[in-house]
């Protein structure tokens, strides 16, 4: 299982490619389409953000303890649920700023740090680095 989140209305300095239809042939054409656009939905901050559940759960669970006044409880709860739920712009631009802060105050160090030496796994600045990223340039998303 895994979190996918999708940009409302991301920035995007480049349009994307065509996608092939899931059901289309599948030939050195439609895989080489299929890359491209992987490629630049990677390399675009803010359309589009995924993690696993092992690495989403940690990472809501710093969100949402960060931004505890930003969040309300309705979107902390329905954050750990992949059903759609939505955090507009203002929200997820306060979140990235917030987390920008917190990188560079070492916090995302200290907690890291904390974690592994609690659970063993999962949370990791590159990842929240990542998030953050995703969050200014999404906005607003959408949790699936």
């Amino acid at each position: 299982m895994g979190f996918d989140l999708h940009g409302m209305k991301p920035q995007i300095k480049e349009q994307a490619p065509k996608l092939p239809a899931w059901d289309a042939e599948d030939n050195e054409e439609t895989k080489k389409a299929r890359e491209k656009y992987f490629y630049w939905q990677e390399n675009t901050p803010g359309v589009y953000f995924r993690n696993n559940v092992w690495g989403w759960r940690p990472l809501w669970f710093f969100v949402s303890n960060a931004c505890d006044d930003i969040l309300t409880s309705k979107d902390i709860k329905a954050g750990e649920f992949n059903d759609g739920h939505r955090i507009s712009k203002t929200k997820a631009e306060k979140i990235a700023k917030r987390l920008y802060q917190m990188l560079k105050d070492g916090d995302v160090d200290e907690f890291e740090a904390e974690f592994e030496d609690e659970n063993g796994y999962g949370f990791y600045k590159d990842n929240v680095r990542a998030f953050a990223d995703f969050c200014s340039n999404c906005g607003g998303f959408e949790i699936c």
